[in-house]
């Protein structure tokens, strides 16, 4: 027999397993990824291409202040990340001391801080996580959302679910109705999930 116990804990998962579609952090989670997937791959085409672009050209001199410029570009754009993760995601990231003020502390002080400090290199870490993240979320939200529209549309006409299952019949239909919902929903969780987890890479690396 099911005790108490268990089925308080079944209902207690399916009622936090529907609800996710009521939170509003759900939401704020998915503003979140969805500015993801835009700056994430402005960040990749920086740091990658721009890199790329300053070593190259480091043997003409131009790529030296070229390098110098991205890193500045990358602490501000950490900076920024560090507001949009408290704002939406509801982290607490205090911004690092900053030495890189060339007329508060000097141009020689300023530069060595802007190359060598961590502050610099974990905030391009954690950019190019985003710029990878912003590639392969679209991919993801595109399989999971149409295969679940899909699903929830077949009674409305002949649906092929990824060529693998062509729903025709009305048994099909009241089959693949709520299979649909329950990826919709699934989807919302990984989601949330994702953001929690790119949440937790800001706390460590910004």
């Amino acid at each position: 027999m099911v005790s108490d116990g268990q089925l308080n804990s079944v209902q207690l998962g399916l009622t936090d397993f529907i609800g996710v579609v009521t939170k509003r952090q759900t939401y704020r989670n998915l503003l979140y990824l969805f500015v993801t997937s835009f700056v994430g791959g402005l960040y990749f085409v920086g740091i990658f291409f721009g890199f790329f672009v300053a070593l190259v050209l480091t043997l003409a001199l131009v790529g030296i202040p070229l390098f110098l410029v991205l890193l500045a570009g990358t602490r501000g754009a950490a900076e920024l990340e560090r507001r949009l993760t408290n704002r939406l995601l509801g982290t607490d990231i205090h911004s690092p001391p900053s030495g890189v003020n060339p007329f508060t502390y000097g141009w020689v002080s300023a530069l060595r801080e802007l190359v060598v400090s961590d502050t610099t290199w974990k905030g391009i870490g954690f950019l190019a996580i985003k710029g990878v993240i912003a590639f392969l979320l679209p991919l993801f939200v595109l399989l999971a959302g149409v295969t679940s529209l899909a699903l929830i549309l077949s009674p409305f006409g002949e649906t092929v679910v990824w060529e693998l299952w062509t729903i025709d019949t009305w048994i099909e239909s009241l089959i693949a109705v709520p299979l649909g919902v329950l990826t919709g929903l699934a989807t919302l969780h990984a989601l949330n999930g994702l953001a929690r987890v790119t949440g937790s890479i800001a706390e460590s690396l910004l």
